[in-house]
């Protein structure tokens, strides 16, 4: 069961936002007396968003939830297995494995390359999850996540998702913003928004203990990039890899 849920706050605070960046492109002159020394005030604000002659914004937004579900999961065997894979990958590549029950898995890349004499650049990420009231009846049996001998010798981007587990919630997210910039008049802003919640939810063990492992082993030799891995062996559980990076080339010849 997944749903999107509506972030009103967030939504808001973007308005606000656009709405001042809108405010001082428009504003004329600053009211006498309003400028202090040494304070560039309105004008000083409207000329440094004028003279960037480049502008890019790289976002990503997930809502995950699990609410109110009902599993009986007793004497089962789940495994989740990558053995002897993609080996020398150029490029992205995510994979999402789930051989336990009502999982949410994800994963996001969101990438914005711009070239300009100057550049102003915002990388913005916003990750949210929710479970509630959900009831999940386990024992015995057997969980397990496994990666062996894989990944290796790759570049790039790399995303995994297992969950042999129930009830889990998990997210790969990477915000990339690279700006080619010939001069070097650079704005950078980024913001992280992350928020989980998890209550009203019952755990019942009917039975013997449930053996749960999580194994990485051989793998990612000669690796060269970015690898974002989630193994959930458990249950009723969010897990979240979340990276934003802005990187810039100044004096890039154009």
């Amino acid at each position: 069961m997944l749903s999107v849920m509506l972030r009103i706050p967030r939504f808001v605070r973007y308005l606000a936002s656009a709405l001042f960046v809108l405010f001082l492109l428009l504003a004329g002159s600053p009211a006498q007396g309003q400028e202090a020394a040494g304070d560039p005030g309105v004008a000083g604000a409207v000329a440094i968003v004028r003279n960037f002659t480049g502008a890019s914004a790289s976002s990503a937004t997930v809502a995950q939830s699990l609410l109110n579900n009902r599993v009986d999961v007793r004497n089962v065997m789940n495994t989740d297995l990558i053995s002897g894979s993609v080996f020398g990958n150029t490029g992205i590549l995510t994979v999402n494995q789930a051989s336990g029950d009502v999982n949410n898995q994800a994963n996001v890349y969101a990438i914005a390359l711009v070239e300009a004499d100057s550049l102003l650049q915002k990388v913005s990420i916003a990750r949210s999850a929710r479970l509630t009231g959900n009831t999940l009846t386990t024992g015995g049996g057997s969980q397990e996540n496994r990666i062996e001998n894989s990944f290796g010798g790759s570049n790039g981007i790399i995303g995994v998702n297992q969950s042999a587990g129930n009830l889990n919630q998990q997210a790969n997210v990477m915000v990339v913003g690279i700006g080619l910039v010939h001069d070097t008049d650079l704005m950078a802003v980024g913001d992280t928004d992350l928020g989980a919640v998890s209550a009203d939810n019952n755990l019942i063990k009917d039975g013997p203990e449930t053996a749960h492992s999580d194994v990485i082993t051989g793998s990612f030799t000669g690796f060269r990039g970015v690898a974002q891995v989630s193994q959930t062996s458990g249950d009723l559980n969010s897990v979240g890899n979340v990276l934003g990076i802005s990187y810039q080339v100044l004096g890039a010849t154009p």
